[in-house]
């Protein structure tokens, strides 16, 4: 891709160009998905243009790319000889151990674009560890209008490179879909403006980001490059990889690592249950790991480590592997002990008797799912803590109905805890026997030295020296040895503390990758409403990527991600 002194950042649900921002990468991320380029030539025929394949998942991909034995571009349609904008066809594969087409799908912008799988027939079969491997790849073919020519001193901009939309719940596309965007492309042909025009609005967004990377040839007018703006078609594929959950055969487990009990929470007697929901892709790795539900957040991390090393016989459906979503609780017990939860609630009669009835129980609500908060930068600069006070409204499913702010020495620390406390799930309260709503007061106590209840490790200490001295420590995007690669990523939640009549809302948060792929120090660059900003941070703190490196040595990066809430 080529590289370009402007960055492009996501702006309520269309792009302008922004000034560059040192060591700070603009990635589109669905739930682990990232593109990974080959370095194969392009194919050129007439006006059609075939990309090198890449991974459509690189979280787990193997060694090396497929290889592509026989290429044949195809003719241009008969019925696109009047195109007048960019047209192109997305193939996704699936390549056996042999190097066979074992399936694909097509998504083309035009019903003429059909390519029956047979562009590229043959290849030479993905590898790991020397080994081959079943593999996912895709490619695109495109088709530029006869306006878009290579050559002369008049053209208008020709589509170089498609890079594809990508959703936070790639299982809601059940076909594929088509929307129209209106793009503006510089004389470098980078794009510096992105609208929606026709289509789906609540594809509006990952439309967008999708376009605004896409790869130009700049018009041309008199011989010099010059700006212009044209409206191209965005297809969002169903694909194959996002097909999971339909094999007939489960997967099987080959390799199930025991998770390592953290010292500090044994010895304190706690226990706790983390649910993890997962992908076993075709070649019976692990990817898309995320946690659904944990009752003790301090277990996170182990159960994700674990989890991440298992391997399995993959899924398979008509003799062929398929992706597999799957759910699977991670338990730490402790042999003949009790064992204790971190979070425990009771009733206080005098508090109670002041309730309105529709309040009142004889069981309290009990933790089912928790999360831990985010130490907000500013507030760990100034070395600034305190107790803070979260009313929760907890209805009779056990839901978070509601939360208020009652106390906090800060407005940044009392954000920050209704955030966390948001994530909550409850087994609700009980009134003779029946489950009631319920109401109390949860207390946070952030301390700048870690030893509260927000965490504050020694990474994290370290990187907020590095950045205290100006950031010149981390390493450049640029420089890294490969695209930064998500392979956990809990979805962010609608903040219940921001008004009814709100129904959307944009953040953009920066954050810091650390050596071992961790989220470290996450700030909010901007919101469309403080909650917004807190709720995406609590969320991205949790994000763990494959750990960064820079000629083989671990490093440390920083990261920009823009975050879309919808109700």
């Amino acid at each position: 891709m080529r590289d370009s002194s402007i960055r492009r950042e996501l702006l309520g649900g269309h792009f302008r160009k922004t000034p560059p921002y040192a060591n700070v990468m603009r990635i589109v991320f669905c739930r682990g998905l990232a593109v990974g380029l080959s370095l194969a030539a392009t194919i050129v025929a007439q006006d059609v243009k075939v990309t090198p394949l890449e991974w459509i998942n690189a979280e787990s991909a193997p060694d090396t790319l497929p290889e592509a034995g026989r290429q044949r571009p195809p003719p241009f349609p008969p019925q696109l000889k009047g195109l007048e904008t960019p047209a192109y066809a997305e193939i996704s594969m699936v390549i056996d151990p042999s190097g066979k087409l074992s399936g694909w799908h097509e998504a083309a912008t035009s019903p003429w674009l059909r390519m029956d799988g047979t562009l590229l027939d043959r290849f030479k079969p993905a590898k790991r560890d020397g080994r081959s491997v079943w593999s996912e790849v895709r490619h695109y073919v495109i088709f530029n209008p006869a306006t878009a020519r290579e050559k002369g001193d008049e053209a208008t901009p020709r589509l170089l490179e498609v890079v594809p939309p990508v959703l936070a719940d790639p299982g809601v596309l059940k076909e594929d879909r088509l929307v129209t965007v209106r793009v503006e492309v510089d004389a470098d042909g980078a794009v510096t403006d992105a609208q929606l025009v026709a289509g789906d609005p609540n594809l509006a967004d990952p439309a967008v980001r999708a376009v605004s990377r896409w790869n130009f040839a700049p018009a041309r007018r008199g011989g010099v490059t010059v700006p212009s703006s044209l409206e191209v078609p965005v297809v969002f594929s169903v694909g194959l990889a996002d097909r999971e959950g339909t094999a007939a055969e489960q997967p099987r487990p080959l390799k199930l690592v025991r998770p390592i009990y953290p010292a500090g929470l044994r010895m304190s007697g706690q226990t706790g249950e983390v649910l993890i929901s997962f992908i076993v892709s075709v070649e019976g790795r692990v990817r898309r790991a995320e946690v659904v539900r944990s009752s003790n957040p301090g277990f996170d991390e182990p159960a994700l480590d674990a989890l991440m090393q298992w391997t399995f016989q993959p899924g398979m459906r008509n003799g062929i592997p398929v992706n597999t979503r799957m759910q699977v609780p991670i338990v730490f017990s402790l042999a003949g002990e009790p064992g204790r939860s971190a979070y425990r609630f009771t009733p206080n009669p005098k508090a109670m008797a002041a309730l309105p009835p529709e309040f009142r129980y004889d069981h309290p609500p009990e933790v089912r799912g928790a999360a831990l908060a985010t130490y907000p930068l500013e507030a760990l600069k100034e070395k600034k803590g305190g107790k803070v006070k979260v009313r929760l409204v907890v209805d009779d499913k056990g839901r978070v109905a509601g939360t208020r702010v009652m106390e906090s020495p800060r407005e940044d620390l009392g954000l920050a805890a209704q955030a966390m406390v948001e994530c909550f799930e409850f087994s609700p309260a009980a009134r003779e026997g029946r489950p009631t709503a319920s109401v109390f007061t949860f207390e946070v106590n952030f301390l700048a030295s870690g030893t509260g209840d927000v965490p504050v490790s020694p990474a994290a200490k370290r990187l907020l020296r590095m950045l205290e001295r100006g950031g010149r420590e981390f390493a450049a995007v640029e420089a890294l040895d490969g695209p930064i690669v998500p392979l956990s990523q809990r979805p962010p939640q609608f903040p219940r503390s921001v008004p009814a009549d709100v129904q959307s809302g944009q953040a953009i948060v920066e954050f810091i990758v650390d050596e071992r792929g961790l989220v470290q120090l996450p700030w909010i660059v901007e919101a469309s409403l403080p909650e917004f900003g807190y709720a995406a941070v609590q969320a991205l703190s949790s994000w763990r990527f494959r750990a960064p490196t820079v000629r083989g040595d671990a490093a440390n990066v920083r990261v920009r991600v823009p975050v879309t809430f919808r109700r």
